[in-house]
């Protein structure tokens, strides 16, 4: 057995030069009594002059020899007394160690109680660095330890590069451990220090049925090369798991808990034999989200068949509470596996991801930035009424288009609409009513693109909305600055016009058009989206996170607000969406069909809110080039409707 280079020599300690004077004493002195026995037996007679030259001899060699015992005590005490703490000090040092020990993360749970993530024991294989250097072929050891756990030999060389030499953290290399893997491992590393098996907390995700809750509750990861000193500052070990994305991400810090520490003594080879004093851990918060589980089950199962059923394979849908912000439902398809993280994702896996074309990792509902389309009107008449462009009874003659020069800006509907009110306009998207409020047509004056895009910065446009997820998107809002800066081309009455029907350059997100929707169904109110509902304190009474999420009210004047609120109603009653006249409750909502390749289908909309008279949901959909929004988009929010007037309403 390989010994430990931490413990003492189980020997005399020695002075050499103690050694030496010694042993030459005790030479001299013996030559000295030779000459003094032979004196005597050759001669009777002694003179005074003889008797002294030998009583001094022997005087100096008495006082030699006490001299030497002297100093050999002394030096003695000095190793017992005074060195002998130091030496017990380093010696225990070996035996015992302080080794820190991360808390338990708190658990996540729905609005309703029901558990999302928890943590689960894990038996793990692991090194300590301080053992694991006297190692003295360290390099066959990781290359054969690599083989054994899977692993490529240069993540575990990472690792350990990491780290300082002489750390007794263990650092995790593999989870999840079966009782044979186990075995077998120990079996092979037996006789390498610093390889041991630990018992550690790992994150476990109860949401095999709903996938697409990934995105929303993230996973964790290993703290990067580049986060080291961040997170060292922060009291975390380097091989310490943190949020990577999702609520683990946004809520690290409550999650996370306050780590412990404990006393262990340790075997030669590093391994634990017995907890000498412990400090536990305080386990994180547990946090309870505004997410409705089995309201994203419905809706992933939804959108699942109908992208099926229509051959389409990227979609997005977002549900919210109209009066507080709180999002009951974030979908995004296709989804991945976040289980697949814990313990640490392996390279297939991770490369298939990354490589996947239709992006399973990009969270459509809050990165995902598309032109509006025709969703984007209500945004454009709430503006025109608020500006005294226009009234919400005042007519404009639709002929199916508008000529500008040589230009046709034309109605989706051929010969046109014939006189439009706003109400109107809404319910049979009127391209050309919204051309001439947004844009102006000979005598009319439109709103122009300055004050477009003023009003829609009110309704949460252009910039990110604060929901309490990494990685939301600002989408964009064009101008006639940035259009001649970067495109280096003049702004156009073309560009307006396009810009006032959701088309053109503006661009926003899933997420945005659910915040802007539920604002008409609350009476003029933004509110910011969140997550988080509360968490339980340290003595388990449950916290709301925050009270005010309002970002701004009375966008526009409330009956300005209450024009659309109709408008939105009767594209129900008679419009765009009269299939959802059957529901079991009342409903409004706008379809929407944006334009974005001369190749592909557009992207299909529909986005809405029920009950009309008193609104509890609004739901977004969103179907990558899914044609007409008033076929697959429209589908998909009558199936989750109904779904909710049977069990929520």
């Amino acid at each position: 057995m390989p010994a430990d280079p931490f413990s003492l020599p189980n020997t005399p300690v020695r002075d050499p030069s103690l050694h030496r004077s010694n042993s030459e004493t005790w030479g001299w002195q013996k030559s000295i009594r030779g000459s003094v026995k032979d004196q005597a037996s050759n001669s009777e007679r002694r003179t005074y002059l003889g008797r002294a030259i030998e009583s001094s001899l022997l005087s100096k060699v008495l006082g030699g020899v006490l001299l030497v015992w002297f100093i050999f005590a002394a030096r003695l005490f000095w190793l017992q007394s005074i060195q002998g703490g130091s030496f017990a000090m380093i010696a225990q040092g070996n035996r015992i160690r302080i080794i820190e020990e991360p808390a338990a993360r708190g658990l996540i749970y729905d609005r309703n109680g029901e558990l999302l993530a928890k943590n689960e024991p894990q038996l793990s294989v692991a090194l300590v660095p301080v053992d694991f250097a006297s190692n003295k072929d360290k390099s066959r050891i990781i290359a054969e330890l690599a083989v054994l756990i899977d692993k490529p030999a240069s993540e575990i060389e990472n690792l350990l590069n990491s780290t300082a030499r002489f750390s007794y953290q263990p650092l995790i290399l593999k989870s999840g451990l079966g009782h044979d893997d186990a075995i077998s491992i120990k079996l092979a590393t037996q006789s390498w220090p610093g390889v041991v098996l630990i018992v550690n907390n790992e994150r476990s995700y109860l949401t095999s049925d709903v996938p697409s809750l990934s995105h929303v509750i993230g996973y964790l990861g290993n703290i990067r090369d580049n986060e080291v000193i961040e997170y060292l500052e922060k009291g975390y070990q380097v091989n310490e798991r943190v949020g990577r994305s999702g609520v683990e991400n946004s809520y690290e810090d409550v999650l996370r808990g306050v780590t412990g520490l404990k006393q262990v003594e340790v075997d030669a080879f590093g391994n634990s034999s017995e907890i000498v004093a412990q400090q536990e851990p305080v386990t994180g918060h547990d946090i309870h989200l505004t997410i409705d589980y089995e309201l994203q089950d419905k809706i992933e199962s939804s959108l699942t068949s109908y992208l099926r059923l229509y051959g389409k394979n990227k979609a997005a849908a977002v549900a919210m509470d109209p009066n507080s912000g709180e999002v009951l439902a974030l979908v995004s398809l296709p989804t991945f596996d976040h289980q697949d993280f814990v313990g640490g994702i392996d390279e297939a896996t991770l490369t298939d991801l990354l490589n996947n074309k239709n992006q399973p990792l990009f969270n459509r509902t809050i990165s995902g930035e598309y032109p509006p389309g025709s969703t984007f009107k209500l945004v454009v008449g709430a503006s025109a009424l608020d500006d005294g462009i226009i009234s919400s009874f005042q007519n404009l003659l639709s002929t199916g288009g508008l000529q500008v020069n040589q230009w046709f800006f034309p109605d989706w509907k051929f010969g046109g609409h014939g006189y439009t009110n706003i109400y109107k306009a809404i319910a049979e998207s009127v391209n050309s009513y919204f051309y001439t409020i947004g844009g102006g047509h000979e005598e009319f004056d439109g709103l122009g693109v300055d004050k477009l895009t003023a009003y829609a910065r009110r309704f949460g446009l252009g910039r990110t909305l604060g929901i309490d997820l990494p990685g939301e998107a600002n989408g964009f809002l064009p101008s006639r600055k940035w259009k001649e800066s970067v495109k280096e081309e003049a702004w156009y009455i073309g560009d307006t016009y396009h810009y006032a029907i959701g088309q053109g350059d503006v661009l926003v997100t899933p997420l945005q058009v659910a915040s802007w929707t539920s604002s008409f169904a609350n009476g003029g109110k933004l509110f910011r989206p969140h997550l988080a509902k509360g968490y339980s304190d340290e003595s388990g009474e449950y916290q709301v996170v925050e009270t005010d999420y309002l970002l701004g009210e009375d966008l526009v004047a409330p009956a300005h607000i209450e024009a659309i609120r109709f408008g939105l109603r009767r594209t129900v009653t008679s419009g765009s969406g009269i299939a959802l006249s059957d529901l079991p409750i009342q409903v409004a909502g706008k379809t929407g069909t944006a334009q974005w390749s001369s190749t592909q289908d557009p992207h299909a909309w529909f986005t809405g809110f029920g009950p009309f008279g008193k609104p509890e949901i609004t739901l977004t959909v969103l179907v990558e080039s899914g044609g007409e929004g008033s076929r697959v988009s429209l589908a998909i929010f009558k199936d989750v409707m109904n779904w909710w007037a049977l069990n929520r309403s």
